[in-house]
């Protein structure tokens, strides 16, 4: 008795749904590198929540699941859910250096309002 794994349907997507800086892609390629070693990709999700109403979640993911949207790009992946792909036309994610650790941010050119820490949006 096998026991196969069924496909996952998912959409391919391009970087006019989401991008990533050079800077930012050598970073994730490390991250999933480590954390992932296999089929490893980026998950961005918005949510509900933050001072302006709507948020970003990040989480290192095996790959996409069913109906996600997958991203090939600058040598990463990046998944992304249909609902949230609604709010991400266009969106860029950029490794912003601090102190201690370097940080990814998404921008949003489709936000109206952003809150003063940076970590939440309204569209």
């Amino acid at each position: 008795m096998t026991t196969e794994t069924p496909a996952v349907n998912y959409k391919i997507g391009n970087e006019r749904l989401i991008s990533v800086t050079e800077e930012a892609a050598r970073k994730l390629a490390s991250l999933l590198k480590e954390k992932r070693p296999t089929r490893g990709a980026l998950r961005l999700k918005v949510v509900g929540g933050g001072c302006s109403g709507l948020q970003y979640v990040m989480d290192l993911v095996d790959g996409p699941k069913e109906r996600d949207i997958l991203v090939p790009t600058q040598n990463v992946h990046l998944v992304i859910d249909p609902k949230s792909a609604l709010f991400r036309q266009r969106l860029c994610a950029r490794l912003q250096r601090r102190p201690a650790k370097g940080r990814i941010k998404v921008t949003n050119p489709n936000a109206v309002a952003h809150c003063s820490c940076g970590e939440s949006f309204a569209v």
